[in-house]
């Protein structure tokens, strides 16, 4: 904190030490070879006394699309000055600008040589037409530049030139990436105004406007949560006259109300902004000596700033490149289904339906629900089936025939095949289940060793149901066996 204190104690007397020489420095300026567009038209630049060229990196500090328009009329002297400007940021290609500043005056007498007054009422205007553009590179650098069109007409002459302005804005300690925090907020400005001097001819004689080189430093301090201090100082040669010093403070109030003074070649400015949701009214006086100078303004700044443009154009770039991957990937997968619906039709072709299926199979998992796989496999489970039934399977056939109908409800084919199979496995449950029953027979008489029984319609009959070949004449009941029997034939069959 305190090097903060005393970089603004710093700035305070350098401020005041440039700005007590502003009037000597004054006093060398040529009469005459200053241009009246050399200082400039903007609210807050004229406010600060003129010192703008380390501010905000000028046009190249736009944020959102703005539009600023002033005038001021010099009643007394018949003068009126118009001022229009715009500047449309780009997060990608920067900033560009246009502006027209007007100045017109009437009431103008001509006389002859006898200083008779010919005509009351000449009229004389200049206009300056300026496109321009500003790009940030970085956090440090900031560029500019404009080329433009002056004209001139007088008493019925004019006259037209071409110039071109540069400027840069540095932050010294961010592009060093040096210093303590509160030198990374000073910053350095140079601009160089007609650096292609336009030259306008009324009559017989160019007259050029000259080259004026401006250099200057501006510091930025929050002092709050909600304020922030700014200051400027600006030392302008042109290429012909004396040194001209311009200051000026700003007090900004999170950009609701700002208030600025400032000293131009020892003449005092002030102003002041007060804002509401980008509209700003702007108010500038400037002592001119002879007399003072009234200026009210309107600015409007609308839109998304260049970050959120920036995020949304990324934004749309990320969507724009997730819907190319989507369309690669759907072109893809459809694709893949065709080769997968391909080689299963092949493979049924050559008889190799687990193979088609397989295929099919892997098609239902990548795409559930396609109606061409359906069907496909709806086919093969009919030709499974069909071959099922034929190789003596009814009970696999049905389940072909099955999942065929699930596939495709109306088949008939399917359908009957289904029904064939369900009685053929009907029949061949019942018929294993009557040999069950005889096979459980046959194991109770070998338990109570009576595989002869008599059959109940009065035959005797063996395992088979065929009447056995010692078995007695309807009616005759073979001879009962003792105990002494039984026991002769064990020990028979003991020894």
């Amino acid at each position: 904190m305190s090097g903060t204190r005393a970089a603004v104690r710093a700035l305070a007397w350098t401020m005041a030490l440039l700005l007590g020489a502003s009037a000597r420095a004054g006093a060398a300026d040529d009469a005459g070879t200053r241009s009246i567009f050399a200082s400039g038209a903007g609210s807050r630049a004229l406010a600060l006394g003129g010192a703008y060229s380390a501010l905000g990196g000028g046009l190249a500090g736009t944020e959102r699309i703005a539009i600023e328009v002033t005038h001021t009329g010099y009643y007394d002297l018949g003068l009126e000055e118009s001022f229009g400007a715009v500047a449309l940021p780009s997060w990608r290609w920067g900033v560009a600008g246009l502006s027209v500043h007007h100045l017109g005056i009437t009431g103008i007498e001509r006389r002859d040589d006898q200083n008779v007054v010919v005509d009351p009422g000449l009229t004389s205007s200049e206009t300056e037409i300026t496109l321009a553009y500003g790009r940030r590179v970085g956090d440090a650098f900031a560029l500019g530049g404009g080329v433009k069109l002056q004209r001139q007409t007088l008493a019925g002459l004019s006259g037209s030139g071409l110039g071109a302005d540069l400027g840069l804005t540095l932050r010294p300690c961010v592009a060093l990436k040096r210093g303590a925090p509160w030198a990374q907020r000073l910053a350095w400005g140079l601009s160089a105004r007609n650096v292609i001097e336009p030259s306008l001819r009324l009559d017989q004689d160019w007259v050029p406007d000259p080259l004026t080189v401006r250099s200057g430093l501006a510091y930025e301090q929050p002092v709050s949560t909600r304020a922030t201090l700014r200051g400027a100082l600006d030392v302008e040669k042109p290429r012909d006259g004396g040194a001209r010093l311009h200051g000026g403070i700003e007090i900004d109030l999170r950009g609701l109300i700002a208030l600025r003074g400032g000293i131009n070649q020892g003449h005092l400015t002030a102003g002041s902004s007060v804002g509401v949701r980008g509209l700003s009214v702007d108010y500038v006086f400037e002592d001119r000596g002879v007399d003072a100078v009234h200026r009210i303004g309107l600015s409007h700044a609308f839109g998304a700033t260049v970050v959120e443009r920036r995020q949304a154009s990324l934004a749309a770039e990320e969507r724009a490149i997730q819907g190319r991957l989507d369309t690669a990937f759907q072109k893809r997968e459809a694709d893949q289904l065709e080769s997968l619906l391909a080689g299963a039709e092949a493979r049924r072709a050559a008889g190799d339906l687990d193979g088609a299926l397989d295929q099919l199979a892997l098609l239902a998992t990548l795409a559930p629900g396609n109606d061409r796989g359906a069907a496909l496999e709806a086919r093969c489970q009919l030709d499974r089936g069909t071959r099922l039934e034929r190789s003596g399977d009814p009970l696999g056939a049905a389940v072909a025939y099955g999942r065929a109908l699930e596939l495709a409800p109306r088949d008939s084919l399917a359908a009957a095949g289904l029904g064939r199979c369900r009685l053929e496995s009907g029949r061949r449950e019942a018929r294993s289940a009557n040999l069950k029953l005889q096979f459980a027979a046959a194991l109770d008489a070998l338990g109570a060793d009576d595989l002869i029984h008599p059959h109940p319609g009065g035959r005797s009959e063996g395992l088979d149901g065929r009447r056995d070949a010692g078995t007695h004449a309807a009616g005759d009941r073979p001879p009962r066996r003792g105990r002494a029997g039984h026991d002769s034939r064990r020990r028979a069959r003991g020894r």
